[in-house]
């Protein structure tokens, strides 16, 4: 079996991704992949209306679109037009991430302030904590990692 990684257009928001199975194995298997991440999907034809929900960092939000099937020498190829996307940041991580950065320059600064020198060890910590919780929690879930996760699943053979 052989696929494509995964390709974009910046301007129209176009995602393509070349697979090696039929029109109808590929809409199936990206039907399967859409529900693990816990995404909308609507078969209308022969092509199909989605709603997926998207991580980047410290934002959040919600992409819908419509993806069909065009034929090509190896398989077919999943193309996938975002028509909306809707992207909030976190701003309890951001607001974290400043006390982090706060404690950060307390530790930089307090050299300089000998009235700072007690709380180099708090601010240490906070900057550590704060730094280490938010970094656990970041992860990126949009339309490549979607696409990748499909071409592993179309690389897998069914059970019979």
């Amino acid at each position: 079996m052989s696929t494509s990684l995964p390709s974009a257009s910046a301007g129209d928001r176009e995602h393509r991704v070349q697979v090696d199975l039929d029109g109808d194995g590929a809409m199936a298997a990206l039907a399967t992949v859409v529900d693990d991440w816990g995404g909308q999907w609507e078969r209308e034809g022969t092509s199909a209306r989605l709603v997926l929900p998207i991580r980047s960092g410290l934002r959040v939000g919600l992409m819908a679109g419509r993806v069909w099937t065009e034929p090509s020498d190896e398989g077919v190829e999943i193309v996938l037009r975002e028509e909306k996307r809707d992207d909030r940041v976190q701003w309890p991580a951001v607001i974290c991430l400043a006390l982090g950065l706060a404690g950060g320059l307390v530790t930089i600064v307090a050299p300089m302030f000998p009235v700072l020198v007690p709380l180099i060890p708090v601010a240490l910590i906070l900057a550590f904590a704060s730094w280490l919780l938010i970094v656990t929690q970041l992860k990126n879930s949009g339309v490549e990692e979607l696409f990748e996760q499909l071409v592993l699943v179309s690389q897998v053979e069914p059970l019979e």
